[in-house]
């Protein structure tokens, strides 16, 4: 009898056996309870700064001018209300590049279908391409003589304006007969991308689009830079390693070296070349997307 006394008094809301503290306290509760803040959906920047830089390995302030830079060409015509706003595109390429995730998991994240990702990825990346040669330029934004100087403060060589390497960005499997063409020599499929850099790391020049079978001085033969190079347009040298050969313009270390000047050349040779593995490993940290097999865009 007790028993159902208790549950009868508690399913009706009746406080005999609650504290009448408790109850103080929920009074002070309801009084003082602020309004719950809900975050700008069309700003993807309204979270705080860690969270932005561990979702795009970008600070906000970076993504602002990227989207200022890329504006002209990520603007949507329409009146649709639904319609991507620049930021919103920037941040899905972005979130992309930077996870390295599918783009139903980005979709998923976004709130998003897999088709409205996929063309904000596609736009971004054309977007990019566009601006790219502001960017991408050699052997840099400041003369030959200060890229020079750079190089030298590392090892010692004299007269180097870049160092050229190529790297392996790993791709879906092709259809179609060029699936072999596509498969690099550790048999997975990817575009052998080459790359020069400057003493800072930053990317000069950029060749992306050979597949992954090709090797890295054929791919150096067939860039304007090489031909560049055969006309003099530069007063100065690229360095590189085995994978290429000694020319006027390339210089790489000697295969087997003697005690004395030519094993310190090579030393200060694989100094200088650290650049470009630097850079190799500061893309793949930022954008997780170069370290698995994309889908097509």
């Amino acid at each position: 009898m007790l028993l159902s006394l208790k549950c009868c008094v508690l399913c009706s809301g009746v406080p005999l056996f609650i504290n009448p503290i408790d109850i103080g306290a929920q009074v002070v509760r309801k009084t003082i309870r602020t309004k719950r803040l809900f975050k700008d959906r069309q700003n993807p920047l309204s979270f705080s700064e860690e969270y932005i830089n561990e979702r795009y390995h970008f600070s906000s302030h970076c993504i602002v001018y990227l989207a200022d830079l890329l504006t002209p060409s990520l603007s949507n015509d329409t009146l649709r209300s639904c319609a991507l706003t620049v930021m919103q595109t920037l941040c899905i390429g972005l979130h992309f590049f930077a996870c390295g995730e599918y783009m139903h998991a980005v979709g998923d994240a976004e709130n998003l279908s897999k088709s409205t990702v996929c063309r904000a990825i596609r736009r971004v990346c054309i977007a990019l391409t566009r601006i790219l040669p502001d960017f991408v330029k050699f052997p840099g934004h400041c003369s030959q003589q200060e890229v020079k100087d750079g190089f030298y403060r590392i090892a010692g060589l004299p007269n180097v304006i870049g160092v050229v390497d190529s790297t392996h960005i790993s791709i879906k499997a092709p259809s179609g007969q060029e699936v072999s063409d596509y498969t690099n020599q550790r048999s997975f499929h990817s575009i052998n991308v080459q790359m020069v850099c400057d003493s800072q790391c930053l990317i000069t020049n950029i060749e992306a689009k050979w597949p992954g079978s090709v090797n890295d001085f054929h791919i150096l033969q067939k860039s304007v830079l090489y031909h560049q190079f055969q006309q003099g347009c530069f007063d100065g040298q690229l360095v590189a390693d085995n994978e290429y050969p000694c020319l006027p313009f390339l210089m790489t270390p000697y295969l087997n070296p003697k005690p004395g000047a030519e094993s310190c050349f090579n030393e200060a040779l694989y100094e200088t070349r650290a650049c470009i593995k630097t850079t190799f490993t500061t893309l793949r940290s930022r954008f997780g997307s170069q370290s698995i097999a994309t889908e097509s865009l």
